[in-house]
């Protein structure tokens, strides 16, 4: 007789090796879809905030217009003192002390993007002062702007270079303006500003655009959504602009 102390116990029920590799196998295709969707919802909130920015960034220009009565223009020999006649900033502020010189921003060429944080922002991103437009104290009175807010971690800033405004893939933003109404000049490094059925996209006001999430721009000129560059895996399909209604420039939004 078996003394019930010794009496075998059932053997605990558990997974066999299959089973685990199931569960595991589940487990894995789960969490790559999560990842999946985080990835897609990282990038659908990257590219709403660039044609934020872009939609924030044209309304500024808008502004600076209302105040000055001319779009900044997209290309600038920043003067190391009083700038000539025609000079944007000797119209801007005809009667201004510009003794103190304008820093980092002086004597330089700005490029199609340098110009917005300049233009947009100030000399020391603090907005202009009518009266002395070299004067970057944020405190000083009657200061016309900023017109764009810049945030400083947006910033390429580096000794001796002014700063280009990066969109959120890490890209400097650029800039084209019209010219006499219905002409653009000058292109940013490869790209061109815009045409759409023969003629110039915003033919009356401005063109800026994002490189979008490949940070490669299309070339610009004659534009045709889907097809060449802005065909789906071309370089120019993904880039933003303030002339598309938000959508990329390989779909067809425009408008105008």
């Amino acid at each position: 007789m078996i003394h019930p102390l010794h009496r075998r116990r059932p053997p605990r029920p558990g997974f066999s090796l299959i089973e685990l590799l199931v569960v595991v196998s589940i487990i894995a295709i789960l969490g790559s879809l999560i990842l999946a969707g985080v990835q897609r919802a990282r990038a659908m909130g990257r590219r709403v905030s660039a044609a934020n920015d872009i939609s924030q960034l044209a309304a500024a220009c808008e502004k600076f217009k209302q105040e000055f009565g001319f779009y900044p223009p997209d290309t600038y020999h920043v003067p190391a003192g009083m700038p000539g006649d025609t000079d944007p900033l000797k119209r801007m502020f005809h009667r201004g002390d510009f003794s103190g010189g304008f820093g980092v921003w002086a004597n330089k060429n700005l490029d199609q993007s340098q110009t917005l944080v300049f233009f947009l922002g100030g000399p020391g991103l603090t907005g202009w002062d009518p009266m002395v437009p070299t004067n970057t104290n944020p405190l000083a009175t009657n200061k016309k702007g900023p017109y764009f807010d810049f945030p400083e971690n947006r910033l390429n800033r580096s000794e001796n270079n002014p700063p280009r405004f990066l969109d959120p893939w890490g890209t400097p933003y650029i800039y084209f303006r019209s010219i006499n109404g219905n002409d653009y000049s000058g292109s940013y490094t490869t790209v061109s500003p815009y045409q759409l059925g023969g003629r110039f996209v915003n033919q009356n006001t401005i063109q800026i655009l994002s490189a979008g999430e490949n940070k490669v721009f299309g070339p610009g000129g004659n534009w045709t959504p889907g097809s060449g560059p802005y065909a789906s895996g071309g370089p120019g399909f993904d880039d933003l602009a303030n002339f598309n209604q938000g959508a990329p420039l390989g779909v067809t939004r425009n408008s105008n």
